[in-house]
């Protein structure tokens, strides 16, 4: 196995490129998506960070397309849609990370059975 892309789309950058339509933006699109997952571009952030630019436009939608991450097939791993985006657990803020906890508290408490590993 190997590596899975993981994206989000906003969806008014969707919809705003199908009113545009036409085979352009779905090479813009196709474009994007493979600009993103193959060929990484590395960036500086303001701070000095160097980053993995995760975002490129689709029309006059400048960041409709949003890379999050490439976990391997055999990685296990959680996804929060947090803070207007799709960020990994160890990407998480503290505030978000007891919001997940909560979240999979609640959830293993409505199901009344799950048991842990082992």
């Amino acid at each position: 196995m190997g590596h899975v892309h993981l994206f989000t789309f906003y969806e008014d950058g969707l919809r705003l490129a199908a009113e545009k339509g036409g085979e352009e933006i779905e090479r813009e699109l196709g474009r994007a998506i493979l600009d993103l997952a193959l060929n990484p571009k590395l960036i500086t952030e303001p701070t000095g960070e160097t980053v993995r630019l995760s975002h490129k436009p689709l029309g006059a939608h400048g960041n409709c397309v949003k890379w999050v991450a490439a976990p391997h097939s055999s990685e296990e791993t959680l996804f929060l849609w947090a803070g207007n985006c799709l960020r990994d657990l160890r990407q998480l803020e503290d505030e978000s990370l007891k919001a997940t906890q909560k979240l999979l508290e609640e959830e293993i408490g409505r199901r009344g059975s799950v048991q842990g590993p082992g």
